[in-house]
């Protein structure tokens, strides 16, 4: 087994960060656990994985980058059972479908802007039976990115190249939607602040580091799972089992809300801002009459293929539907994302019947976490807007309510996620769970839920 000072060899020769070492001493691991013999690594990059695994792995490494792949074949000269081949993902041959018992991607999805089709292609090159996909991802929600949070900032991007990063919750989504379950989980790399100080005291390979993230395994930068073939796609995994505890008490909330609106199956429903369709999921049980409206384009396939009809719609501008076409609209966490929220609802007040009913959240200035932020953002003389760098308006309770009210009648309001836990998912679930639709102690939520009527 080749060892990390072997590899501190290679990333000085060819100028990758040596904590990149760390992800491949675990996945040539992983590799041998499971056995795997046939290997397609998809987006290869110097081929440094390749070289350390043993000529047994025989390996076919596909990457765009045709230096990359002239440095892959330096490397791994002097091994068998290599093919580098320069070659877009996306693009595969139909030969390699159904070909190899373990697909690699590591560290690619992030790059690209459909990570859905990469994992589909994936999974197609999976042989039927006693197949793996190993994929490893930036962790949105590392040590770092947590400390930036506590202190009222912006989660920051690993790399500048990064279109976006993930948590736990959101692979399980990704490998469920590509017909994937994950049967295997690790966090590789703990990162100090000022890293490059602490590296001189605590190298990449000692104990130390590993034991912290033994303790708090989720502060590590990334992610690694294992999966396999065992459930089909489009089968749908259920919040509860792979959701962080936030939003699994956020989604709890929003159903309790789906059951003070008195639904039958003929209602119209809109989802706006609907993602992939995750309430839309949820409000099947209540409507057989449901539209999803996204801005993206993927967004906008991925609920066609699930059987809604999916518009894609720019909601700054006016919407694409009748006036009084619709008896409920469900529209979550999307508020703050536009320019002039005031002017959105006027259209979601057209859209809405008569007696029909919105579902709408937010996030809130006047919570503890909000006037947290706001003392950061003096002190640091730094623009806070909720820890989101695409947030354009955030409301403060006051603000948000008389904004509805003006329009609507309000039925039910509850503030949630109430207290300063941020900073450790792994706190008693008590700090995740409080809610309040009490007059006073609603202000304080993180978010504001609320049920309004025209």
């Amino acid at each position: 087994m080749v060892t990390f000072k072997e590899l501190l060899v290679l990333s000085q020769k060819y100028g990758y960060d040596a904590n990149h070492n760390l992800r491949y001493l675990t996945l040539s691991k992983i590799v041998s656990r499971y056995q795997i013999k046939e290997l397609l690594v998809l987006g290869c990059g110097k081929g440094i994985l390749e070289s350390i695994l043993p000529n047994e792995v025989r390996c076919v490494s596909v990457d765009l980058n045709p230096d990359d792949i002239a440095y892959a074949r330096e490397i791994n000269c002097e091994k068998t059972g290599r093919t580098f081949i320069v070659g877009d993902v996306l693009a595969l041959p139909a030969e390699f479908y159904k070909k190899f018992d373990g697909v690699l991607i590591s560290e690619v999805i992030e790059h690209i802007g459909d990570d859905h089709a990469v994992m589909e292609i994936a999974r197609r090159c999976m042989k039927p039976l006693n197949s793996y996909l190993i994929l490893t991802v930036p962790h949105s929600g590392r040590f770092l990115n947590k400390a930036h949070v506590l202190f009222g900032r912006e989660k920051q991007l690993m790399h500048e190249t990064h279109l976006r990063e993930y948590v736990y919750g959101d692979v399980l989504r990704l490998l469920s939607k590509a017909g994937l379950n994950c049967v295997y989980t690790e966090y590789v790399y703990f990162k100090f602040p000022k890293e490059r100080i602490f590296r001189k005291l605590i190298a990449l390979d000692n104990p130390i580091r590993a034991a912290i993230l033994k303790l708090f395994p989720g502060w590590g930068d990334y992610i690694i799972t294992v999966s396999t073939g065992s459930v089909h796609a489009g089968s749908e995994i259920k919040p509860e089992k792979y959701i962080d505890a936030y939003e699994r008490e956020r989604t709890a909330i929003v159903k309790s809300m789906f059951a003070r609106v008195p639904f039958n199956r003929f209602w119209r429903v809109l989802d706006l801002g609907s993602g992939s369709g995750f309430y839309a999921d949820l409000l099947k049980k209540y409507s057989d009459h449901i539209t999803t409206a996204d801005i993206l384009q993927t967004n906008v396939e991925q609920c066609l293929k699930k059987g809604y009809k999916a518009v894609h719609c720019d909601l700054e501008k006016p919407l694409a539907f009748k006036s009084e076409e619709f008896d409920f609209i469900n529209c979550l966490e999307l508020i703050e994302h536009l320019n002039d929220p005031f002017s959105f609802i006027k259209e979601v007040r057209r859209i809405i019947k008569p007696g029909g009913y919105l579902l709408i959240s937010t996030a809130n200035k006047c919570s503890p976490e909000g006037l947290k932020g706001k003392l950061v953002q003096r002190l640091k003389n730094e623009k806070w807007n909720a820890w989101d760098i695409t947030h354009r308006h955030i409301f403060g309770y006051d603000e948000f309510i008389g904004m509805l009210e003006k329009e609507f009648g309000v039925v039910y309001v509850v503030g949630y996620y109430f207290g300063f836990s941020v900073f450790n998912r792994n706190m008693p679930p008590i700090l995740w769970k409080a809610r309040f639709s009490n007059a006073l102690l609603r202000r304080f939520g993180f978010d504001i839920i609320v049920l309004v009527r025209k």
